[in-house]
């Protein structure tokens, strides 16, 4: 399965990758950027590039293409899904305790923008995929945006956590952002075999 994609990161976590990606020298400095493209046994990275480095005022942008060996594809399928979530998504904080009694403390807003390729695998093509709704509170907003495009899909994905400290008795609407947010980042882009050859 082939992708590409750029990665938008406003936050203190973006300051301080690009920080450390501006202290190694070029091999190191593209290793880490496989790395944090996804680099693994099973994801093939041809392109790992971030702009601006050296812009102390720049956010973090990243760019990636490869490919993902292990996705569970066969080409013995009528119909195949691919999952948006991976190493390109920073997946959003879960609260498994119902209640809570001190204050959710967060160590810096967060705000991503994700712009994200897929193609189809061969012999398959992309079909309409409803995206979920917007999700809005007074912590964040969160869009995931799916165009099918000739080649495959354009995903967009768009994620704001702006609140630092979040009092107790706020605890259950927090909750319920985070957790419309996780359900929607299950979203799976949806194939299926191609009439023509």
């Amino acid at each position: 399965m082939q992708f590409a994609y750029t990665n938008d990161g406003q936050s203190q976590r973006g300051l301080t990758t690009r920080l450390k990606l501006r202290s190694l020298n070029p091999e190191e400095r593209a290793k880490e950027l496989e790395s944090h493209c996804g680099a693994s046994g099973d994801m093939e990275i041809s392109k790992a590039e971030a702009r601006n480095l050296q812009d102390p005022t720049a956010n973090f942008h990243l760019d990636c293409e490869g490919t993902h060996t292990s996705a569970n594809f066969r080409r013995d399928l009528g119909r195949y899904s691919y999952g948006i979530l991976g190493p390109w998504v920073v997946e959003v904080p879960r609260f498994p305790s119902p209640t809570r009694r001190q204050n959710v403390v967060f160590n810096y807003p967060i705000f991503e923008a994700l712009r994200m390729d897929v193609q189809s695998p061969p012999g398959f093509v992309a079909v309409d995929v409803k995206a979920p709704p917007i999700v809005e509170s007074e912590f964040g907003r969160y869009a995931l945006l799916i165009a099918k495009t000739p080649e495959g899909y354009h995903v967009e994905r768009l994620y704001a956590l702006s609140a630092v400290v979040v009092p107790a008795k706020d605890y259950d609407a927090l909750r319920n952002f985070l957790e419309r947010v996780a359900q929607a980042d299950t979203t799976r882009l949806q194939f299926t075999r191609s009439e023509t050859p």
